[in-house]
């Protein structure tokens, strides 16, 4: 690592919000202020996909374990599970009161959001029912360990 740039992508007309690699290292998968989630090849920066996911900003993306799954924080107050191949909807989480600004996948088949409604809601990837709201305050982001 020479601390040179490895690769430039764009294509965002409104903005990028916070981007996440696959597992693989592979592709890059970047938010933007149009709803849209561009998905580049790394290394290189070809556009591979160009997904909608949501009418307003996407915030925040965040691959699953395997790869197969994008969870999508929207400015909108939902978080969205999209097919990170083809970009079809899987689960849209409710239960925010504000934008959500950060998703992360939890060990388990959860899904985290934080919100600048002041909480992080974490679901069971497959029931659209809020398993709990955790923190109370001011949140634009949140970090997701495993369990020692």
């Amino acid at each position: 690592a020479t601390g040179g740039r490895a690769m430039t992508v764009g294509g965002h007309p409104k903005g990028i919000g916070r981007v996440a690699f696959s597992p693989d290292g592979k592709r890059l998968a970047s938010p933007g202020g149009a709803g849209e989630v561009l998905v580049h090849a790394v290394p290189g920066g070809e556009l591979l996909r160009t997904f909608r996911a949501d009418r307003t900003w996407v915030r925040a993306v965040e691959y699953g374990p395997d790869g197969a799954h994008l969870a999508c924080g929207c400015k909108g107050t939902t978080t969205r599970v999209i097919d990170a191949d083809t970009g079809e909807p899987v689960r849209v989480l409710r239960g925010h009161r504000s934008e959500v600004a950060a998703v992360a996948f939890v060990p388990g088949g959860r899904v985290a959001a934080a919100g600048f409604d002041g909480t992080c809601r974490v679901w069971d990837a497959t029931d659209p029912v809020a398993v709990a709201p955790h923190v109370r305050g001011s949140l634009a982001g949140a970090y997701l360990r495993p369990d020692d």
